[in-house]
């Protein structure tokens, strides 16, 4: 008995990672699950001489990201974990949605984000901290 109640278990636990973070199967199982832990956090970027904060949250049941006073619902569109690229889709509230292209970009001491919007414009992101 005890065997069975261990063996259902194991079986009922995938099912509660898969319920709880709402990630498939497939993402569980793979390495994507740390490529969204490790993009998620706060980024800051510079445009001329100002420096502006982007909260990336991808891990979590709700994704987000936010960028000054907005917060946008994203998808999950697309990964390729081999070369660290995430498509997502950006749900506006009172515009159509966007693909945005996150790519993780490895230096020597660790990695930065190159943001890429719809529009083509691109954004290079560095690590400020955790979320937690």
């Amino acid at each position: 008995m005890k065997k069975l109640v261990l063996a259902l278990t194991m079986l009922a636990f995938p099912a509660l990672l898969i319920t709880s973070t709402s990630l498939n199967a497939a993402e569980v199982a793979s390495p994507v699950v740390t490529l969204l832990t490790e993009v998620s956090g706060v980024w800051s970027s510079n445009i001329g001489n100002y420096t502006f904060l982007t909260t990336i949250n991808l891990d979590g049941k709700t994704k987000t990201i936010s960028a000054g006073l907005d917060t946008y619902s994203v998808t999950i569109k697309n990964y390729d974990n081999e070369k660290k690229i995430i498509t997502l889709t950006v749900n506006k509230a009172n515009d159509p949605a966007e693909i945005w292209i996150i790519r993780q970009v490895a230096h020597k001491d660790g990695f930065t984000l190159n943001l890429t919007f719809e529009n083509g414009k691109q954004m290079d992101l560095s690590f400020v901290r955790n979320l937690n």
